[in-house]
């Protein structure tokens, strides 16, 4: 089902750029290349199954890849560590780390407004663990997902918000809203 919400969005997101970008001689580029690096940070508030929690999720980002789809729309490709640290009330930490393919798509050198030229979207598809000593099993293995909007006020930092959901069959699962800063290599 993640697959194909996934899928949606990134075909929905497609629909958003004009026919006539395809037909005009753009510089459209990404805020991503081969080889950029980027750590973030990000503090998020969700719902854990036994109740809302407050989660901080840290991670690191390689690119490993950058293409244009008929030599016009800008997609980067890419490998990321995250993870979080949950706290929910009355029942204690909770956390999780994981590994994810993600990609990314800019908007610079459209002609359109340069607030809107600054944003990235990305999502990423990943496989990790979680644990929560609050329930029974207190270790699974999960398939999180995520996806966000990026805006870079420098070449090199964006402040974000993110949607996250991690989930282990069994295993109460994080699912939230996470608003974060990063910084790109």
């Amino acid at each position: 089902m993640k697959k194909i919400v996934l899928a949606l969005v990134v075909v929905t997101g497609l629909a958003f750029v004009p026919a006539t970008i395809f037909a005009q001689d753009v510089n459209w580029d990404g805020q991503y290349h081969k080889g950029d690096f980027s750590l973030e940070v990000g503090v998020g508030f969700g719902y854990h199954g036994v109740g809302y929690g407050l989660a901080v999720l840290p991670g690191a980002e390689w690119t490993m890849a950058d293409w244009k789809i008929g030599d016009v729309v800008p997609l980067a490709f890419g490998v990321t560590a995250k993870g979080f640290v949950e706290f929910v009330p009355g029942e204690g930490l909770g956390f999780g780390g994981g590994g994810f393919a993600t990609f990314h798509m800019g908007f610079k050198g459209l002609d359109i407004p340069e607030f809107f030229q600054k944003l990235d979207w990305y999502a990423g598809l990943g496989a990790g663990i979680l644990v929560v000593p609050w329930d029974s099993p207190t270790i699974g293995f999960s398939l999180p997902s995520y996806s966000g909007l990026a805006y870079y006020f420098k070449d090199n930092m964006a402040v974000y918000l993110e949607g996250i959901y991690w989930y282990a069959p069994g295993v109460y699962g994080y699912g939230g809203g996470v608003v974060g800063i990063r910084m790109k290599k």
